[in-house]
């Protein structure tokens, strides 16, 4: 059954790249096997968890199944409600930074272990970030003052005639 699956997948890839537009991407027979062989394994594997849990559920008494399956319904929940706790924070952490101006896509690097943490870490995020822009601005405007203004000559300065004739004292 196994090379039925992995023959028509490999025939359907083939086909794909028969007819395929251009600028996507091309896989070599040995590309297609590996990706096969690497699918092939992980299911394999996901298999054998499934069967592995089948059979102790079948050694276990009726009260043991049920004591395992709350303790599975209790692990579900506690990765559920650290999934919410983690949106939610994500949502509170993009909301400080949108009210400061910054940048949203920061907000999951900010995230706490809860909600005060998270507007800790936004504030301190954001004075570092307007210390940065500061410096960056600073470095960019530096420059050095001039010591003597460029003075432009008078005529009188630039022309021999009116030099020799204010020496005379007309």
């Amino acid at each position: 059954m196994e090379e039925n699956i992995q023959s028509t997948e490999t025939q359907q890839v083939e086909n794909q790249e028969q007819v395929a537009p251009e600028g996507q991407k091309f896989f070599s027979q040995e590309d297609v096997e590996l990706m096969i062989t690497k699918r092939l394994a992980r299911e394999k594997t996901r298999m054998e968890k499934e069967a592995e849990k089948q059979r102790k559920l079948a050694e276990m008494s009726a009260e043991e199944r049920l004591r395992a399956d709350m303790e599975e319904q209790r692990r579900e929940l506690a990765e559920f409600k650290a999934k919410s706790m983690k949106a939610e924070l994500n949502i509170k952490a993009t909301e400080q930074l949108r009210s400061y101006g910054v940048d949203t896509s920061l907000a999951p690097f900010l995230i706490g272990s809860d909600e005060e943490e998270t507007i800790m870490n936004v504030r301190k995020f954001k004075t570092v970030w307007d210390m940065a822009i500061k410096s960056a601005t600073d470095r960019a405007l530096a420059g050095t003052t001039p010591s003597k203004p460029n003075v432009i000559p008078t005529d009188e300065e630039t022309d021999p005639l009116l030099k020799a004739f204010s020496k005379t004292g007309w």
